[in-house]
């Protein structure tokens, strides 16, 4: 069976409706993305993290950096998806997010500048790539 089948269409939007009563929850839809994620199903990893962010952003109890988190895991899935204009963009969201919060030279934001080199590398600007490679290093030079 499947993962992505798990659940029915009608059971996530049901889910979708529970919003701020189940503080937790975004980490544990987060979890089933990823584990899709790791069995290669990327479409559903994508459905389950678009919904942890969904939730996380209707909910006040969660921190920015659940967001942050949930935008480097759709960026993730769309690198495998080769969809790198969109994986950027979620990268980006994440970066800005996380200097904001943690400021240059924290490993989950030097980790955010890789996976922007990554991208870039894919897309064929490897000058942009190397920019950010460098902001990676930066901390640790």
């Amino acid at each position: 069976m499947k993962i992505e089948n798990l659940f029915s269409k009608q059971d996530i939007s049901q889910v979708s409706q529970l919003g701020n009563s189940i503080q937790c929850f975004p980490s544990n839809v987060q979890t089933l993305g990823r584990i899709c994620e790791k069995d290669s199903e990327f479409y559903a990893a994508k459905m389950y993290f678009n919904l942890a962010l969904e939730i996380i952003q209707r909910n006040d109890a969660c921190d920015v950096i659940d967001v942050a988190d949930a935008y480097v895991n759709l960026g993730n899935v769309q690198t495998h998806l080769s969809d790198f204009h969109q994986a950027k963009e979620h990268y980006e969201y994440a970066l800005a997010i996380l200097l904001k919060e943690l400021g240059p030279e924290h490993a989950y934001v030097t980790t955010a500048y890789n996976n922007l080199g990554n991208v870039h590398n894919k897309l064929g600007d490897l000058g942009r790539a190397k920019e950010y490679y460098d902001r990676a290093l930066a901390p640790f030079v």
